[in-house]
Protein backbone atom coordinates (compact mmCIF):
# COMPACT_ATOMS: atom_id res chain seq x y z
CA UNK A 1 0.00 0.00 0.00
CA UNK A 2 1.39 3.05 -1.15
CA UNK A 3 0.31 7.16 -0.78
CA UNK A 4 0.80 8.70 -4.14
CA UNK A 5 1.82 12.17 -4.47
CA UNK A 6 -0.50 15.03 -4.61
CA UNK A 7 -0.46 16.48 -7.99
CA UNK A 8 -0.92 20.18 -8.76
CA UNK A 9 -3.31 22.66 -10.98
CA UNK A 10 -1.50 21.34 -13.70
CA UNK A 11 -1.23 17.80 -13.22
CA UNK A 12 2.72 17.23 -12.06
CA UNK A 13 3.55 14.54 -10.09
CA UNK A 14 6.57 14.36 -7.59
CA UNK A 15 8.74 11.39 -8.93
CA UNK A 16 8.68 10.04 -4.69
CA UNK A 17 5.14 9.17 -5.83
CA UNK A 18 5.67 6.12 -8.09
CA UNK A 19 8.63 5.05 -6.79
CA UNK A 20 7.51 2.37 -4.69
CA UNK A 21 6.69 0.08 -7.94
CA UNK A 22 10.29 0.13 -8.34
CA UNK A 23 10.67 -1.64 -4.59
CA UNK A 24 7.60 -3.87 -5.03
CA UNK A 25 8.23 -5.14 -8.67
CA UNK A 26 10.70 -7.74 -7.70
CA UNK A 27 8.42 -9.11 -4.88
CA UNK A 28 5.25 -9.37 -6.99
CA UNK A 29 3.36 -8.09 -4.38
CA UNK A 30 -0.08 -5.86 -5.18
CA UNK A 31 0.14 -2.53 -4.97
CA UNK A 32 -3.20 -0.96 -3.94
CA UNK A 33 -2.52 3.02 -4.87
CA UNK A 34 -4.11 5.67 -1.93
CA UNK A 35 -4.05 8.81 -4.22
CA UNK A 36 -6.09 12.11 -5.06
CA UNK A 37 -6.39 11.33 -9.05
CA UNK A 38 -7.28 8.44 -10.63
CA UNK A 39 -4.70 10.39 -13.62
CA UNK A 40 -1.87 9.66 -11.00
CA UNK A 41 0.75 7.22 -12.22
CA UNK A 42 1.07 5.17 -9.09
CA UNK A 43 -2.68 4.52 -9.70
CA UNK A 44 -1.86 3.35 -13.40
CA UNK A 45 0.39 0.89 -11.93
CA UNK A 46 -1.65 -0.30 -9.07
CA UNK A 47 -4.13 -3.27 -8.83
CA UNK A 48 -6.64 -1.09 -6.60
CA UNK A 49 -7.17 2.62 -6.28
CA UNK A 50 -8.42 3.99 -3.26
CA UNK A 51 -9.09 7.83 -3.63
CA UNK A 52 -8.96 10.66 -1.08
CA UNK A 53 -10.12 14.05 -1.28
CA UNK A 54 -7.82 16.37 -1.02
CA UNK A 55 -9.65 19.72 -0.88
CA UNK A 56 -9.75 21.66 2.32
CA UNK A 57 -10.66 25.62 3.34
CA UNK A 58 -7.18 26.81 3.50
CA UNK A 59 -4.76 27.13 0.31
CA UNK A 60 -3.10 24.49 1.06
CA UNK A 61 -4.36 20.80 -0.19
CA UNK A 62 -5.24 18.84 3.16
CA UNK A 63 -3.27 14.54 3.56
CA UNK A 64 -6.35 14.66 6.36
CA UNK A 65 -8.42 11.89 4.13
CA UNK A 66 -5.35 10.28 3.19
CA UNK A 67 -3.95 9.73 6.50
CA UNK A 68 -7.44 8.47 8.13
CA UNK A 69 -7.57 6.21 4.46
CA UNK A 70 -4.71 4.94 5.45
CA UNK A 71 -4.93 4.26 9.05
CA UNK A 72 -8.01 2.19 8.41
CA UNK A 73 -6.72 0.01 5.66
CA UNK A 74 -3.15 -0.43 8.31
CA UNK A 75 -5.80 -1.70 11.07
CA UNK A 76 -7.89 -3.90 8.86
CA UNK A 77 -5.01 -5.66 7.41
CA UNK A 78 -3.06 -5.63 11.50
CA UNK A 79 -6.47 -7.05 12.73
CA UNK A 80 -6.36 -10.09 9.57
CA UNK A 81 -2.47 -10.49 10.02
CA UNK A 82 -3.76 -11.77 13.92
CA UNK A 83 -1.17 -12.38 16.45
CA UNK A 84 1.76 -13.27 14.17
CA UNK A 85 1.39 -9.78 12.19
CA UNK A 86 1.42 -8.05 15.53
CA UNK A 87 4.40 -9.48 16.69
CA UNK A 88 5.95 -9.13 13.50
CA UNK A 89 4.86 -5.07 13.76
CA UNK A 90 5.74 -4.81 17.32
CA UNK A 91 9.41 -6.14 16.26
CA UNK A 92 9.50 -3.75 13.44
CA UNK A 93 9.05 -0.85 16.15
CA UNK A 94 11.78 -2.31 18.21
CA UNK A 95 14.08 -2.54 15.40
CA UNK A 96 13.69 1.31 14.50
CA UNK A 97 14.19 2.10 18.23
CA UNK A 98 17.66 0.17 18.27
CA UNK A 99 18.73 1.71 14.76
CA UNK A 100 18.16 5.42 16.27
CA UNK A 101 15.40 6.21 13.89
CA UNK A 102 13.52 8.03 16.78
CA UNK A 103 14.78 10.95 19.00
CA UNK A 104 16.06 9.86 22.68
CA UNK A 105 14.19 12.50 25.23
CA UNK A 106 16.50 15.29 26.26
CA UNK A 107 16.95 16.55 29.76
CA UNK A 108 16.16 20.27 29.91
CA UNK A 109 17.99 22.20 32.67
CA UNK A 110 16.18 24.69 34.59
CA UNK A 111 17.74 28.27 34.29
CA UNK A 112 20.42 29.01 35.72
CA UNK A 113 21.02 25.45 37.01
Amino acid sequence: MFLGGMGDMNQRWYSASISPDRIMAPTMSEVVALTDSEASPLSLLAQETVLFATQSPSFFPSIAAATAVSESLLELLASRAGAPGIERIEAAGQHLVRSGAYLQPVTLRKPGG
